[in-house]
């Protein structure tokens, strides 16, 4: 996943477990209601499954990650009307 400057993933909660490898630029994510945190390239984020994040590049280098949800999330259940 590549995020130019400015740009970064919506609001949401995750789906699965969720690794996130910074492979350049810096990441900056909001997990939960803690406050946002810096990492920089080299860096591994592990996301636990049910937590709200907020990630994006508020830096002027491309950020790229590499993202790993491990197990892989299930499709939603549909709902019957």
């Amino acid at each position: 996943m590549t995020l130019p400057a400015g740009q970064g993933l919506p609001l949401h909660r995750t789906n699965s477990n969720v690794y996130m490898f910074v492979v350049r630029g810096t990441l900056t994510i909001s997990l939960a209601d803690n406050p946002a945190q810096v990492y920089e390239k080299g860096t591994i984020v592990n996301i636990p499954n049910g937590i709200e994040m907020y990630a994006r590049n508020e830096h002027s280098e491309v950020l790229e990650l590499t993202v790993v949800k491990a197990p892989a999330p299930q499709k939603p259940v549909q709902m019957s009307k």
